[in-house]
């Protein structure tokens, strides 16, 4: 899957240069043209260690870089699940008709809400799996993805996804609940 994505930085790497940045900013930074408004938010550990997201309010429109996927499942141990859901939470509260994912088509504020209820699931199911037994290794391998979800692209991550979970829920000292 990642041969391509190596391929092209091998191949890109003479070419490339370290340029620092111009401007640097916390959490939010709007920018103010001629025309229009553009505001950039930043999301501490939802998907990497740092995630932006550039929200056009004029136009209803947030580019969501992965902190939204539609139509695939998204690889959670990249970041944290919880601050993923509530950043996800936060953009659905802006004024927002078009949200541009890292991949996939353009969606709809149904479709990222369907997107939160499927990282609900993925916890849900990680936590009914762990409460069950220690031995959750082999009733991942039998999960099937739910009939909601089972359209989506990279199925492999579901699976992977549920076994970062209970293995994050069983090393939290003391803490059973990741909710």
């Amino acid at each position: 899957m990642w041969i391509g994505y190596y391929a092209g930085l091998v191949e890109a790497m003479p070419h490339l240069s370290v340029c620092m940045p111009g401007i640097t900013f916390n959490n939010r930074l709007e920018i103010h043209g001629s025309k229009h408004t553009a505001e950039l938010i930043t999301f501490e550990g939802a998907h990497t260690g740092s995630d932006t997201v550039l929200h056009l309010p004029r136009k209803g429109i947030i580019f969501m870089s992965d902190l939204f996927f539609l139509g695939y499942h998204p690889y959670l141990a990249d970041g944290d699940p919880h601050q993923l859901l509530k950043s996800l939470e936060e953009l659905s509260q802006l004024d927002a008709t078009c949200f541009v994912p890292g991949h996939g088509s353009v969606g709809t504020l149904d479709d990222l809400k369907v997107f939160i209820e499927y990282i609900d699931y993925c916890l849900d199911t990680a936590q009914t799996l762990v409460k069950e037994g220690s031995d959750y290794e082999d009733r991942i391998a039998e999960l099937k993805v739910a009939e909601s979800y089972k359209h989506w692209q990279l199925p492999q991550f579901f699976q992977a996804n549920i076994r970062f979970l209970c293995q994050r829920l069983t090393s939290a000292s003391g803490d059973k609940s990741i909710h």
